[in-house]
């Protein structure tokens, strides 16, 4: 099965309703842009963008579908003039073929393809998992007795000194400068790391298979805290459900994870398990 090239471009109220669908794995996150007249464009340069295909991409598919299906029939006057902030238009390019499909409600077309797709000029990169603006930092520091020179994709200088120093283990007397990086620092061949703005995803399973969606945090405490507020009330809610019996909660905070063992039921030595990791990024 060939793979797409697929870009979304769309008003603000659009983007906002589209952002909220977008994939929680890293592989699958889009490149996110904000034009000079504040419009967005999400944009996959590799991605399975067909409905029956058996993977975590064919969900996407299937609820941008029907998100596009709302914009092209909803958001329109008494006078049926498109609301502003609502229009959009969608671009699936497969990379092989060349076949392509094309859906909007806008009547200005901005996305186009070449031998590829071709995007507005003058974008500037957002974070997908934010919708804000991301920075590229260039970073120098010590490696033994060699300088070493990274660039780092964040929001925050601070975010780029706690990853280096957190996840590449390097030492604060090591560090030669961080600073906010040119066109001309961007040179084929330096190390790019993507620092995620929320690295500490919570996951929740269940005994018998089920899982609750995957949930990020900017601190391993608030991912924490979340995980303590929804087992208490599990619990709290399983134990009313059989009067004479309690929910038990089982915590290991050295390993970020807490156990629910439910009040014994037709189902014996059913629980829930509340654990958290982080993302490394890339």
């Amino acid at each position: 099965m060939n793979t797409n090239e697929v870009a979304i471009r769309c008003g603000e109220h659009a983007f906002t309703r589209l952002q909220k669908l977008l994939p929680q794995q890293d592989r699958l996150l889009p490149k996110i842009y904000q034009t000079t007249d504040d419009q967005y464009v999400i944009y996959w340069d590799n991605i399975y963008w067909y409905e029956t295909y058996n993977s975590n991409e064919a969900e996407i598919v299937k609820a941008f579908g029907q998100a596009f299906d709302y914009l092209e029939k909803r958001p329109f006057d008494q006078n049926g003039d498109l609301l502003p902030g609502y229009e959009f238009e969608f671009l699936k390019f497969e990379t092989d073929s060349g076949d392509y499909q094309y859906r909007s409600n806008d009547w200005e077309v901005r996305i186009c393809m070449e031998k590829s797709i071709r995007l507005p000029e003058k974008l500037k990169e957002l974070s997908p998992e934010t919708g804000e603006e991301s920075n590229a930092y260039l970073v120098t520091f010590m490696c033994g007795t060699t300088p070493c020179i990274n660039l780092a994709i964040a929001k925050t200088k601070e975010k780029v000194k706690e990853y280096f120093a957190n996840i590449l283990n390097v030492k604060e007397s090591d560090f030669i400068s961080i600073r906010l990086a040119t066109e001309d620092d961007k040179r084929p061949g330096i190390p790019v790391h993507h620092i995620p703005e929320y690295p500490y995803v919570l996951h929740i399973e269940y005994s018998w298979g089920d899982r609750e969606p995957d949930q990020k945090f900017s601190t391993k405490k608030d991912a924490w805290d979340k995980a303590m507020s929804m087992a208490m009330t599990e619990a709290d809610t399983a134990s009313n459900e059989k009067e004479d019996e309690t929910a038990e909660i089982i915590m290991e905070k050295a390993k970020s994870e807490i156990s629910l063992v439910y009040p014994k039921s037709a189902e014996e030595n059913s629980f829930c398990r509340y654990y958290i990791t982080k993302e490394k990024g890339e």
